[in-house]
């Protein structure tokens, strides 16, 4: 049969509890507590009293962080009108909602409170009237950024003011020349001599006007007066105004001072290339700043032999390694520099000595510049010697394994920081056309 379930209605449940159970259930309710309906306009005073507890008076403020909120005002408020006090009325308004802001104030504390270039260098009032915009500051963006345009930019022209060509003068061309004209004469014998100078100071206005072919001419005058042995201090005179030169912007299209270093010699055909000279030259005055330099004595003195010595090792490592070279079958094969330089390393190490590829590669250097390889292109080629007693005999240079790899790694280093420099500079150049272009 289905069972039947009844189902009491509620005051029949009351009743059919014990008395305990409905004593509690009274004091339940009693403690609940009414449901009333929240005053929106209480809540919302308890709030902003909250808020005005929590909000930091003015004068609370550091000065650093009062100098903060300055700034990020003008960058909020700042934008461009014919009538910069209704700007300025903007940027007041915009600084006292910040002030008001006590959300805004502590989610921003920290940033507030750390100094920058900006607020070291201005106060509220000036920061409010827009002073940083007035000096250069780009006001959009955050005070540091801003401080860093602004130096690139102040270098940028520095160096470009420094660095670029000066133009010449019509008077100046004509002073220049007439000084040059008695130069070509005194050289030639046929005018009274110019001193030292004097020839120094045209040297410099014609390096500082773009003209390569005089300024050249000039420097292998006072070489000549010289006989090849200048100071010390006309080295370097010399070498940083002929320095700028090297730059293809920095010599003039068309010169305009003329001289016996526009003739070709006889036999040759089309004008010739001063900048050839210009690098030669310059070669030169780097050579004998480095004699000056080792003949004081200290760092470069012992640079200068320790070199002298690293070349003297090399030459006796090359000269055992050649034997060794041709009597190798592989190393005959090579036509290439880098099998040619694992071939180095293979051997050395048969023969007890840890030779790196910067070693192997400057040892096969060594050997171009002293004829035992030769190159047609890509292609190397082996040149026979005749041995010397120490001929194959790594072992005797063992020794000086460890200043070959010193100095190999130095070779290697330069060669890098010459890479970066060139990547760099293409970089610069790349940026400035596209920045031109834009």
């Amino acid at each position: 049969t289905a069972a039947v379930v009844m189902v009491l209605p509620r005051t029949l449940q009351l009743r059919t509890r014990t008395r305990a159970v409905r004593r509690l259930t009274l004091l339940k309710r009693r403690r609940r507590p009414a449901r009333t309906q929240p005053d929106s306009n209480a809540a919302a005073a308890t709030a902003q009293a909250g808020e005005a507890k929590l909000q930091p008076a003015a004068s609370d403020l550091s000065e650093t962080v009062q100098r903060n909120i300055a700034l990020e005002a003008v960058r909020q408020g700042n934008y461009w009108s014919e009538d910069q006090e209704e700007v300025l009325r903007y940027i007041a308004e915009v600084h006292s909602g910040l002030l008001a802001d006590a959300r805004w104030l502590r989610k921003a504390g920290g940033k507030l409170k750390k100094e920058n270039g900006l607020t070291r260098q201005y106060s509220v009032p000036e920061i409010l009237r827009k002073k940083h915009e007035a000096d250069g500051f780009d006001v959009f963006v955050d005070p540091e950024e801003a401080c860093l345009i602004k130096d690139r930019a102040e270098k940028k022209e520095k160096e470009g003011d420094s660095s670029s060509r000066a133009e010449l003068a019509s008077g100046e061309v004509a002073e220049i020349q007439e000084g040059l004209d008695m130069v070509v004469d005194a050289a030639q014998g046929e005018g009274d001599p110019v001193g030292v100078d004097e020839v120094a100071e045209l040297l410099e206005r014609s390096a500082k006007g773009g003209e390569v072919g005089a300024a050249v001419y000039l420097g292998e005058r006072l070489e000549a007066l010289h006989e090849g042995k200048l100071t010390k201090e006309l080295v370097g005179r010399i070498f940083e105004a002929l320095k700028p030169l090297l730059r293809p912007n920095a010599a003039v299209p068309t010169p305009r001072l003329v001289g016996p270093w526009q003739i070709a010699p006889t036999g040759r055909f089309g004008s010739l290339n001063p900048r050839k000279g210009l690098g030669k030259i310059l070669e030169r005055l780097s050579a004998a700043r480095r004699a000056h330099e080792e003949a004081l004595g200290g760092e470069a003195a012992r640079k200068a032999e320790r070199t002298a010595e690293g070349r003297q090792a090399m030459q006796r490592l090359c000269r055992c390694l050649l034997p060794l070279l041709l009597a190798d079958a592989e190393a005959k094969k090579a036509r290439r520099r880098g099998q040619l330089a694992s071939a180095v390393t293979r051997i050395c190490q048969g023969h007890g000595l840890a030779a790196s590829p910067a070693l192997a590669q400057a040892a096969l250097q060594e050997m171009e510049n002293s004829g035992s390889l030769t190159m047609k292109g890509r292609d190397i080629e082996l040149v026979p010697a005749a041995e010397d007693a120490s001929a194959g005999d790594l072992k005797s240079v063992s020794s000086d394994i460890g200043l070959l790899e010193a100095l190999a790694k130095e070779r290697v280093d330069r060669r890098r920081q010459r890479q970066q420099a060139r990547g760099a500079a293409k970089r610069r150049r790349k940026d400035a056309a596209g920045s031109a272009h834009v």
